[in-house]
This record gives structure tokens, sequence and C-alpha cells, in this order.
């Protein structure tokens, strides 16, 4: 099988930069208590360097017991246990405690492992996935003469990036299948630099490739409901706003 590229929607590339740099601590915490409760039941990791005894049994009963739904209120329960265990974590950042730092690297991805030509798309919202981390690494793949296609979302959340990009993802695979050269919006300025022109020209408010909201809102189907289990994470946004709400 040849590879002819890859496409990815959010990708949590650095998974200890994502629970660092997340801008919504109460989906960091959630996140991080899945990681922490899979890695202790598999491999027999204590938390100990994490959190207190009671903090451990919060983790554990977060991890085990949420399919937090986004058409109605999470449990209080829920709502408490998040807050205890974002308070408890705060100043905790596991790529520095053993051994949970080496799992975090060992299983986030190498840009200079990677074969190009990749496809990137991220919105600009997402509270899961930190958009300055999927840019760090793109600008690593940028180095490493990875040619990228970079996709920067206005107004999209970390649940919606895939159909967001539908458009120019079925678009941008639809080319390399057909044999035509890759895009890049990282172009080279002699051996020793690169210039991020796509990726960085975003962060100056004059984006190369945007997907505005206009061209592609599915929100109506968040509004309608829609099951979000642990194994797919960003359902903890919907426990930061509600727990916003009951603070007013």
């Amino acid at each position: 099988m040849t590879l002819v590229g890859a496409a990815a929607a959010a990708p949590p590339t650095d998974l200890a930069a994502n629970l660092r740099e997340g801008s919504d601590k109460n989906a960091r915490a959630l996140l991080l208590s899945f990681a922490l409760h899979s890695w202790s039941e598999l491999y027999g990791f204590p938390l100990d360097a994490i959190a207190n005894r009671t903090n451990q049994g919060i983790i554990h009963r977060l991890a085990q017991n949420n399919c937090v739904s986004l058409e109605k209120k999470p449990r209080l329960g829920t709502i408490l246990g998040i807050v205890t265990v974002a308070r408890a974590t705060k100043n905790k950042d596991i790529a520095t405690i053993e051994p949970f730092g080496s799992f975090a690297r060992a299983n986030s991805v190498d840009p200079a492992r990677v074969q190009g030509p990749l496809l990137i798309a991220q919105g600009d919202r997402d509270t899961i996935v930190a958009p300055a981390v999927t840019r760090t690494f793109a600008r690593s793949a940028c180095r490493n003469r990875t040619k990228i296609r970079w996709v920067e979302m206005r107004g999209t959340e970390h649940g919606t990036s895939a159909k967001d990009s539908v458009a120019e993802t079925l678009a941008w695979i639809g080319a390399r299948f057909a044999g035509e050269a890759p895009p890049d919006d990282c172009r080279a300025r002699s051996s020793a630099s690169v210039e991020y022109a796509g990726i960085d020209r975003s962060l100056a408010g004059q984006p190369r490739n945007r997907v505005g909201a206009e061209q592609a809102d599915y929100r109506g189907d968040r509004e309608r409901g829609g099951k979000q289990c642990p194994e797919q994470p960003h359902s903890a946004q919907a426990v930061g706003i509600e727990e916003r709400g009951d603070r007013r």
C-alpha cells in the first residue's frame, strides 16, 4: 500500500501539552482523569504523585461513570468531581511526573516520523486540542520538509472540527489520489530557515486557508442532541458551561 497523504482534524499531537494548554480547565480535568485512570488500571501505576487518596477516588469515578449528554445538564456529582480534580491538579504537569510523562510522550506524535503530505484542520475555539499546540506541531513538521495544508476554522469547537472542514478535506484527499502536487503552506526561504506562510499568517489575522462557520454550520445537530461518552471527551465543554451557569 502506498501512502499518498494523511488528513487530520484537531489532532491531539502532544498529549501533555494539550492537558497543560487547553483553555477550559474543566475539560482538562476530565481528560486528565480518563488518562490517569486508564494508565493506572492497565499498568498498575499509583496516582500518589498526582493527588491524595480522596481525589484519586474522584479521578477513578469520573473516568468510570460518566457519559455526559449535551442535551441536558450534567449531574451535580459530575460537576463537583470535575471542579475538585481541576483544583487538585492545578499545578501538576504530567509531562514532568513519571511514569505518566513517558507514557504521554510515547502516545504523542513525533513530527519527524510523520510521512507527508498532511492536511491539518484546526478550530480556533477548540478547548480540547489547543490550537497553539497544533500550530507548534505544524511548524515542526515544516522544518522536516513535510508539505502541509493548514486549514484554520473560525468559530469551530472540537466536536465539529471534522464536519466543518469536510469540504476542503475531501477535495484535498481527491487531489492526492489523482496524483496532483500537494499544496504547501510551509515555504522554504533557505536551507536553514522556513517561513510558515499559511500557518503564521493566520496568527496575524491574514489567513491563507480558513473555513468560516458560514460554510459548514452543524451546531443545529448538537442542539438536537447526541450523547457524548468518555471516549469522546469534548463533552467536558458542556460541564464547563453548566458549572459557570450555576455560579451565575
